[in-house]
């Protein structure tokens, strides 16, 4: 029992110590971690060692594993997990017949060529595929099935 008390009086440390002892706090910070590793550290690529600072600017770092390795992992196991949110969130899209404008596009990395087709509505990546060349045919073959997923 001392050790837990102990444990608590050392969290305690800042004037909003309190709230991540509550379920909502609990909850708000989870919220705010992962939402901050998705955004700033997936999306916008900013490392771990910068992602860190700033949760210790936010003093959470007696609540939550800041230091940039726990990050680094979060990250990682997040990125894994992303593909199959991405399958589950396209397996209960609405299967029927709409109208939308698609955008098709070739990137070129070096050696190897990515074909990039969006939906302009909503800025959703519909196919990103390596391919070799940019042909009607490779188009055709690869866009279709997608197409068909969204009801295309």
């Amino acid at each position: 029992m001392h050790r837990h008390i102990s444990a608590m009086e050392n969290r305690d440390q800042h004037p909003e110590s309190f709230l991540w002892e509550t379920a909502e706090g609990y909850a708000w910070m989870r919220l705010l971690v992962f939402a901050v590793l998705f955004h700033f550290g997936l999306v916008c690529g900013v490392g771990a060692g910068k992602l860190s600072i700033f949760f210790k600017l936010i003093r959470i770092e007696r609540f939550v594993g800041v230091s940039p390795a726990a990050l680094l992992n979060q990250l990682k196991e997040m990125e894994l997990l992303l593909s199959h949110f991405q399958a589950k969130c396209e397996k209960s899209v609405d299967k029927k017949k709409r109208k939308t404008v698609v955008a098709m596009d070739e990137t070129f990395f070096g050696d190897f060529m990515v074909l990039v087709l969006m939906d302009l509505r909503s800025g959703y990546l519909l196919l990103e595929d390596i391919s070799d060349d940019r042909c009607y045919d490779s188009w055709f073959e690869k866009s279709t099935p997608r197409l068909k997923i969204f009801g295309y």
